[in-house]
């Protein structure tokens, strides 16, 4: 037999066998067949390649999503409209010194909203056919009187490619060397852990276990219990609907850390999983985050805002803040229209007098002692005094803004022992001020120039309402 030794031969003899037309000593007829039939072979591979190809490039999803090769960058500059009429999915451009720096993009970011302001945008560059697009997820305001205010957003997020929750900036976490997540709370000196989660795999007897909650998609169980301190102790699991996985929490708080349980409870509602979800969430802070700023910037334009719902009580009531066009119109348009706020007491100033705010209470807010709010539509924060009430009764026209506060379960404004408020106002409060009409406590300080806070109720409810009034907070 004779020995194949040259590689072309071997090769040949390879193809040959496999279609089982086996020769040991092939003719140059034979071998040009063979060629023939290999050739073709490979054509027919590299179309069925180059298809393959050119369907995954088109249906390659949104052309705004990032890929993993795409690093995040800052940009600053002016935005300014990108009028030219060509194919792009650019619509506005990014000038610095009367350069181009970027043409922009977004689905995220309402871009229109921020024409001729000064900005930083994060995002990633996309080639797109010649040209280059910046693909704005996230945008902030550069005028000087927001410098240094830090991002206006109470809420952090954690996010692996498999899931994502929110939690308040004033937790903190550290992460033991088998996974566990162990949080405490920043101002807590003696670092406390009041939750830990950790994600393990199903066990056998988790096949066997009822499940008694659900929460969003996920179902699970849910276990409560006490401990000699009197706190209580909580273990929810909750089951994968992506993997053979698990998510553990072991939450404890005390009966009246109600701002605790309302940020973990937070929690658990923000709790997502996939890398599709993951992403969204992640999109979705973004996308409030860029229309907290559109409507800071409207504010600061006196321009009307809209409200956007992402305020959290830490309290255990949930808070709903509704358009309210008519009076929005009225605190912050640009028409010098006359505003009749509040005619009842627009009488009652002039038969009241006015005297300064003094000293002269008994702060009810001292260490711990207090629960605080924060708004972020509204751009202001509060603290109230433990042993209050508080709840969102608002807004009525024409208060944007209006919390009650009392010494009793808050059902609304009529049951509120006094009221907190935003008032709408050509004439802005030159320096705090209080006055009494009728039994009832005005007390008033300015908030910008169309509008003043008011804090008002029963006088013998004076030191809450002074206390709260120290703390009150914008930005």
């Amino acid at each position: 037999m004779k020995t194949i030794k040259s590689v072309k031969e071997r090769v040949i003899y390879q193809n040959l066998k496999l279609s089982h037309r086996v020769a040991f000593f092939p003719t140059s007829g034979t071998i040009a067949r063979v060629k023939s039939s290999h050739t073709d072979y490979m054509k027919k591979l590299i179309a069925v390649f180059t298809c393959a190809l050119f369907i995954a490039g088109c249906v390659q999803d949104d052309p705004f999503a990032p890929l993993a090769e795409e690093p995040r960058e800052t940009l600053i500059g002016e935005v300014l409209p990108f009028d030219l009429s060509v194919s792009t999915i650019a619509t506005h451009r990014l000038e610095h010194e009367e350069k181009l720096v970027a043409l922009l993009a977004s689905t995220i970011v309402p871009l229109d909203e921020f024409i001729g302001q000064e900005v930083s945008v994060t995002g990633f560059r996309r080639a797109e056919k010649m040209r280059e697009i910046f693909i704005v997820d996230e945008i902030h305001l550069l005028d000087e009187a927001l410098l240094g205010q830090g991002d206006a957003s109470k809420l952090e997020r954690f996010s692996t490619n498999n899931f994502s929750f929110v939690f308040p900036s004033n937790w903190q976490y550290s992460t033991s060397p088998d996974g566990t997540m162990h949080f405490t709370d920043k101002n807590d000196a003696g670092g406390r852990v009041f939750l830990m989660f950790t994600v393990t795999g199903l066990e056998k007897r988790d096949a066997k276990i009822k499940p008694n909650v659900s929460l969003g998609n996920f179902k699970g169980t849910k276990n409560v219990m006490g401990d000699e301190l009197g706190r209580e102790i909580q273990e929810i699991i909750l089951f994968s609907n992506n993997t053979k996985k698990k998510y553990k929490f072991n939450f404890t708080a005390n009966f009246e850390a109600f701002d605790t349980k309302k940020a973990f409870y937070q929690l658990l509602n923000s709790f997502v999983e996939g890398e599709v979800a993951v992403r969204a969430a992640e999109d979705d802070d973004r996308r409030l985050q860029a229309e907290a700023e559109a409507q800071r910037l409207k504010i600061i334009k006196g321009a009307e805002p809209k409200v956007i719902a992402e305020d959290v009580v830490e309290e255990e009531t949930e808070e709903a803040e509704e358009e309210s066009d008519g009076f929005f119109k009225k605190l912050f348009s640009d028409k010098k229209e006359k505003i009749d706020t509040d005619a009842a007491l627009r009488d009652t100033a002039a038969a009241a007098a006015d005297r300064p705010l003094l000293d002269d209470y008994t702060n009810l807010i001292t260490g711990d002692k207090f629960f605080p709010f924060s708004s972020n539509s509204m751009k202001l924060s509060f603290k109230s005094p433990w042993g209050y009430w508080f709840k969102n009764v608002g807004p009525t026209e024409p208060f944007p803004f209006q919390f009650g506060f009392a010494k009793h379960d808050l059902v609304g404004k009529d049951d509120a022992d006094f009221l907190f408020e935003i008032v709408p106002s050509e004439r802005p409060v030159e320096s705090p001020r209080e006055r009494t009409v009728d039994g009832e406590l005005y007390i008033e300080w300015a908030r910008n120039d169309v509008s003043f806070f008011r804090l008002h109720g029963a006088e013998d409810h004076r030191d809450a309402m002074r206390s709260i009034q120290a703390t009150v907070k914008t930005w």
